[in-house]
């Protein structure tokens, strides 16, 4: 009777140990999530111009407070030139 007993808790330590080392192995291999504020800093090129951009993880496109917006021709090819208000310098771009 205690060599049943030696051998079920062995077994079940050895399958503590196992599951125990699967976690550990699968949580080392999950990517480490970046945390993000309600608002991050984004820089828009080539004017290295520095908004302050909402996150909506949600989203599938994004979109930028624009104006004077006008579509243009270059290269056979359709354009769109816009404005953008730095706050930093309260000057359009």
């Amino acid at each position: 009777m205690q060599d049943s007993k030696s051998t079920a808790y062995r077994i079940l330590v050895s399958l503590a140990i196992t599951v125990l080392a699967t976690a550990l192995a699968e949580a080392s291999s999950m990517p480490t999530k970046i945390v993000i504020g309600r608002s991050e800093k984004i820089r828009l090129l080539p004017e290295n111009l520095v908004l302050e951009a909402r996150v909506d993880t949600g989203a599938t496109t994004s979109s930028i407070d624009a104006h004077d917006i006008e579509t243009f021709k270059r290269e056979g090819k359709t354009w769109m030139r816009f404005r953008v208000r730095d706050k930093t310098n309260n000057t359009d771009k």
